[in-house]
């Protein structure tokens, strides 16, 4: 079971978010806060998978918030799920160390989507020959053509890599 943490003071959002993410196969809500302070002492008790936090709440922002948490749980993915999405407010974010930056007017399948990528388990990549790494080779400069040979062993002396 995935446990969500949800951090904000609209308690009718909160309540909403609640509602929907509960019923999801695998999900369970194992905390809320109603504000920043409230939402790092639970992450930090409670560990959950995924937190969710507004950006604008009381005694501390939702930025401020992740900063903290990030510390202690640095692999814990955190959405900030605001009204106040910008260029600039991603860039602080990332600095902080969230995951995904969530405007509350997007659609909310793609922030379930979005929510469903950031759970999902971190599993390598698996390659044609059912390897996790297959795809790269010991010389990561040679590129290898759809016959498997060395691209560097057929191109002409002299002539440069494009």
């Amino acid at each position: 079971m995935q446990k969500i943490l949800i951090a904000d003071d609209n308690e009718s959002l909160r309540k909403a978010l609640r509602d929907i993410l509960s019923v999801r196969d695998g999900w369970s809500i194992c905390g809320e806060a109603t504000n920043g302070r409230s939402a790092v002492s639970l992450a930090l008790e409670l560990k959950p998978d995924l937190i969710i936090l507004d950006f604008l709440m009381p005694l501390m922002n939702g930025l401020a918030a992740a900063a903290e948490i990030s510390k202690s749980l640095p692999d814990t993915p955190i959405v900030l799920y605001t009204m106040h999405k910008s260029s600039q407010l991603d860039r602080e974010a990332k600095k902080v160390g969230i995951s995904r930056v969530v405007s509350k007017t997007d659609r909310f399948d793609t922030f379930i989507a979005g929510l469903d990528e950031l759970l999902a388990p971190n599993e390598a990549p698996i390659g044609p020959l059912g390897l996790a790494n297959n795809y790269s080779t010991a010389d990561s400069s040679e590129d290898l053509g759809s016959s498997g040979q060395s691209q560097r062993a057929r191109r002409p002396k002299g002539k440069s890599p494009r």
